[in-house]
């Protein structure tokens, strides 16, 4: 159960599961999600995917057209679910009440939590994107909208700062927020560590950290 109760009905849900109809296309892009983010997409065939789907190389065809198009497919369910929970998440009337640092303290537990039930998404995504180079593009928009996101959240909250520049405190506190936990997360896929007592202590150091940078009261 989350220890934060202004996201305790927030879980990260695969949407392609619930739809009963497309139950094989499902798991070819399951499939395709654990291979690329082992092997890459180079070193991953149909014939792979289709083996550790459980579906035959001519079932995989029957859903997508070529790899590419296979990609493309994973790359918009990993896409809109972003944008979905992004704009669910970070809802201001989700957050009525709440103190920046709780919004911190939630965010840190969500961003950990998906990690914990997707552990190859970030990475199967980041080998998806070194092939698909223009991908890069629209993902840093989506991590600028969720910037934007939480920039609202932090503004209506300004009197909370002591930072004698609160908007520029603001910005720079989003940027280190996005890129400490990008970078602990990578961290963790590369180390093959699990979360748990390290995940804890990295919390309460970015709490601690963001904390003291923004002179929240």
């Amino acid at each position: 159960m989350s220890k934060s109760h202004w996201i305790s009905d927030l879980h990260w849900v695969r949407s392609t599961q619930q739809q009963r109809g497309h139950k094989t296309q499902t798991r070819i892009l399951e499939a395709a999600e654990k291979l690329f983010s082992k092997r890459g997409v180079q070193d991953t065939s149909i014939a792979d995917i289709a083996k550790e789907a459980g579906c035959s190389v001519g079932g995989v065809y029957h859903h997508f057209r070529d790899k590419r198009a296979l990609t493309h497919a994973l790359l918009k369910l990993i896409s809109d679910q972003m944008i979905a929970f992004s704009d669910i998440a970070l809802s201001p009337e989700r957050w009525k009440g709440a103190k920046i640092i709780d919004i911190i303290d939630g965010l840190l537990e969500l961003s950990l939590a998906s990690h914990e039930e997707m552990p190859l998404r970030k990475q199967a995504k980041i080998e998806i994107m070194r092939e698909e180079k223009e991908i890069q593009s629209h993902f840093a928009e989506l991590n600028q909208k969720i910037a934007t996101q939480l920039t609202v959240l932090f503004k209506e909250r300004t009197e909370e700062i002591t930072h004698p520049k609160p908007a520029l405190a603001i910005q720079f506190a989003i940027n280190q927020f996005q890129a400490m936990t990008e970078a602990y997360l990578m961290q963790e896929i590369s180390e093959q560590t699990n979360t748990g007592c390290v995940s804890a202590e990295f919390v309460e150091e970015m709490k601690r950290s963001l904390s003291a940078y923004m002179g929240l009261k």
